[in-house]
């Protein structure tokens, strides 16, 4: 039987497959079901088992839920008898524990993990709400992930300001990059040189507040001349409401997640 079951093999189960992968787990201890039959032969080329239907992937110790929101209702009818004494962990957006567990109560436990895309690029940001998991099922979860990105440990309940967070929150720099990029156009910089310094400009800033350990404050302060550029872009930003614009996007991210954890 394999240890790791995939009820889904999409882009963020790819990415947890690829960190097994990465960390020498055999090819033979992971399967993945999926009725999208390009991704099953993608996996099975990288010596996956793969099946067309779930049940097969319900053998797993540890049985992964990566489905979209509105196949996984379908799916916990489906296995609800199958997962006995089995580690359940759901990347499901907005669908909490109490739901899961409505259908799967014969689990040993329900971890729920709000990952993002980043984590495609082994620079993920990833919350685990672990529930009443066991320290062994912890230590587990926790180090397949941390191979592939940041990880925290929260309560279910702060799942939602997660997913407001960081798990939107890529998009909010994608955003920001493009922005500066299309200011830096209309300066005289062509697209491409543009984009790259953008880019290039933002990957340095967060490795700089990863590595540097000190505060956004401090950094900025580090940055700015009395009386120079930098100072001058940032009373701007104040000026054009930059802080609550980007408190008024979480907020409305926190809201939306609210929504759909409640089914609307």
């Amino acid at each position: 039987m394999p240890k790791y079951g995939f009820i889904g093999g999409g882009r963020m189960a790819s990415a947890m497959i690829g960190a097994l992968l990465s960390a020498g787990q055999a090819p033979g201890d992971i399967a993945v079901s999926d009725k999208n039959t390009s991704a099953l032969e993608q996996h099975a080329k990288n010596g996956l088992e793969v099946f067309e239907t779930n049940s097969p992937v319900c053998g797993a110790e540890y049985i992964f839920l990566a489905v979209k929101p509105q196949h996984l209702t379908e799916v916990l009818s489906e296995i609800g008898g199958l997962v006995a004494g089995k580690t359940v962990v759901s990347i499901v957006a907005g669908v909490k524990t109490e739901k899961i567990g409505a259908y799967l109560r014969d689990a040993s436990c329900i971890v729920r993990v709000m990952p993002n895309t980043p984590l495609l690029v082994g620079r993920g940001a990833v919350a685990i709400a672990f529930g009443n998991a066991s320290d062994r099922v912890k230590a587990e979860i926790t180090g397949l992930f941390a191979s592939r990105g940041e990880v925290v440990c929260v309560e279910e309940e702060l799942l939602d300001a997660v997913t407001a967070l960081s798990g939107s929150g890529p998009a909010y720099f994608y955003r920001v990059a493009a922005i500066l990029a299309q200011s830096a156009e209309k300066l005289g910089l062509d697209k491409d040189t543009a984009l790259r310094l953008s880019v290039a400009t933002m990957a340095g800033a967060a490795e700089m507040m990863k590595v540097s350990g000190k505060t956004p404050e401090e950094l900025i302060r580090d940055v700015s001349s009395p009386g120079g550029t930098t100072l001058a872009a940032l009373s701007a930003f104040d000026g054009a409401g930059l802080d609550g614009a980007l408190e008024c996007g979480v907020n409305a991210a926190y809201t939306r997640s609210l929504e759909l954890s409640r089914g609307e």
